[in-house]
């Protein structure tokens, strides 16, 4: 997922932060905004997208479509983190997976329809070969949610 060899510059890091605000909006304005002309913010904005820098999608509230239960599972593992987390991905509830340092070697996000759909869940993750341990953090409200990364700074830059 990660495209470390892939270079943007100041005008790319406006693009998206302009699309992050209207994911809709019309290539002429985003060029106007960003002070290129139509076709060239089209031609920017479709290497962005084909360089998997960033995807244009709909951000959906999970509850208005049934999913009233967030967690966040805490999986302490043995073996190759990478095909494990790769297996746990596979799953239609996880919607987030991370390798991580410090105490626990995977982190997974998750959203699910009801007690029984989370209990398959952890029931097939705590079968999957290299899982030694899951902790469930049950998310009971969240303050906030946000995707903008560029709003508050440069990209690789301190605030």
């Amino acid at each position: 997922m990660s495209n470390e060899n892939v270079v943007i510059d100041a005008i790319d890091q406006e693009i998206i932060k302009v699309l992050q605000e209207d994911g809709r909006m019309a290539f002429g304005e985003i060029g106007r905004r960003v002070g290129l002309s139509e076709a060239a913010a089209r031609q920017r904005v479709h290497r962005l997208r084909r360089d998997g820098v960033m995807k244009i999608i709909a951000f959906a509230d999970p509850v208005a479509l049934g999913l009233r239960r967030a967690f966040m599972l805490l999986i302490d593992a043995d073996g190759d983190l990478r095909s494990l987390a790769r297996r746990i991905a596979r799953h239609d509830q996880v919607e987030f997976v991370a390798i991580t340092g410090g105490v626990h070697d995977l982190l997974a996000e998750v959203q699910s329809a009801s007690e029984a759909d989370t209990l398959d869940l952890l029931s097939a993750i705590r079968g999957e070969e290299g899982v030694r341990r899951v902790d469930v953090l049950t998310y009971f409200h969240i303050e906030k949610q946000d995707f903008e990364f560029l709003r508050h700074g440069e990209a690789g830059q301190p605030e």
